[in-house]
Order: C-alpha cells, then structure tokens, then sequence
C-alpha cells in the first residue's frame, strides 16, 4: 500500500541515506558504518541530525552532524547525501557496538564510546574532558542539576 502517513507513502521508504550502495547508487560518499542513535536537534540546529558511526570496517569512529534536505528525494546517479556540518573523530575514538553522540546546551557534544567512556568535545573538535570507567557504556544523557529527574534523587 502507498497511501496513507503524512507524505502519503503508507510507510514507503521516503528517503536513505549515509550508504550510498545500499541503495545501488554510484554518487555520494559512504558515511555509516554501523551507526548508532540518530536524534533531531533543536534550537539554532534545528534540521539537522546528530549521529554516532562505529567505522566497524576501518577501526575508526566518527560523530556526524547532518543537514537534512528541504525535499526528500532520491536520484539516480546523484550524490543524494545530506550535508555535513560538523564531524568529530579522533585516533582514540573507537568503539565497534552501541555508542552515541548529544548535543549539550552549551553547543558541545557529549559522545559516549561504548567500551571506553565517555567525551565532551567542542565544535572546533576541542577534547574539553574524558572519562574511562570499567565496563560497557550504552549511552549518556545531559541533565542539568535543577532537572526534576536529578532532584528526586534527594542528593
């Protein structure tokens, strides 16, 4: 059925993106390779996509910041992918399962590398710290210290 949902798809597939041989497309550069927590961002970056990369196949993980397009359309031998605004990798960045990467509301991102911790880095890809704790990290969150969720922990 191709009816239905808000474009009137019924659940088609509108867009793809971040391989451009999974769609037999010969244009574009391959971006994910076992990607992890895609999230909208808000505010001033509103649009775009915050995403973590494992790089499994290259022993390398990158965070990518994506502009989406306007229009959502794939083309035959067109390099369909979204626009790179921001990325983050560095030698010591890599994680082959889970991870992710948010956005803090001072403009930096919290990156969580699955088996070693976690980082905050600036847009000018500044390492502000690091973390390495034992054990397995799935994901980080951001709360400020006045949120309700930190408050009824009664500290």
């Amino acid at each position: 059925m191709h009816t239905g949902g808000n474009y009137n798809k019924g659940g088609d597939l509108i867009y793809r993106f971040g391989n451009p041989s999974a769609y037999d497309n010969s244009e574009g550069q391959s971006l994910f390779d076992h990607n992890h927590r895609p999230n909208l961002l808000k505010g001033v970056d509103k649009g775009n996509i915050l995403v973590f990369s494992n790089g499994f196949s290259v022993g390398q993980s990158t965070a990518y910041e994506l502009k989406l397009p306007d229009v959502f359309s794939l083309q035959s031998n067109e390099d369909n992918e979204p626009t790179v605004i921001w990325s983050f990798t560095d030698t010591e960045l890599f994680s082959p399962k889970v991870s992710s990467a948010e956005r803090l509301p001072n403009g930096n991102t919290l990156i969580t590398e699955g088996d070693f911790g976690i980082w905050e880095v600036t847009n000018s890809s500044e390492i502000v710290w690091k973390f390495e704790g034992e054990g397995f990290f799935w994901r980080t969150y951001y709360y400020d210290e006045n949120a309700s969720e930190i408050l009824s922990l009664g500290f």
